[in-house]
């Protein structure tokens, strides 16, 4: 594989990528805040260039240890996935906890926006 996904590792949140056959795995821990937006827009950039290149199928976000994500990187997500939406090639599945309010509303909302391109367990 040419292309490589560079983890986040800040203080604030940490990234686990995992790139199988026909699925990348996406783990992030700790909490996305504004100040972590540009690493998170550049981290959601590389995964896209590594679904497309390995024809992968899906690419599985695992909230359930992220305890809050800030408006700022929401719209990183959003602009990631409009922009996925202009020539879909792979499902956006987000694994959530139900506890977390904030995931609730949110996901629901990049659900509505993502169609069938999204889903949320």
């Amino acid at each position: 594989m040419s292309r490589e996904v560079r983890e986040i590792a800040t203080p604030e949140l940490v990234t686990e990528t995992e790139v199988r056959s026909g699925r990348i795995g996406v783990r992030l821990v700790g909490s996305a805040e504004s100040v972590t937006r540009e690493d998170l827009a550049a981290y959601l950039k590389a995964i896209d260039g590594v679904a497309v290149e390995t024809e992968a199928a899906e690419v599985v976000f695992d909230l359930r240890a992220l305890e809050f994500m800030s408006a700022a990187c929401l719209r990183a997500v959003l602009a990631w996935l409009l922009e996925g939406e202009r020539s879909p090639r792979y499902v956006a599945r987000f694994v959530s906890d139900a506890k977390n309010h904030w995931q609730r509303r949110s996901l629901a909302s990049l659900a509505s926006i993502g169609g069938e391109r999204v889903r949320i367990d």
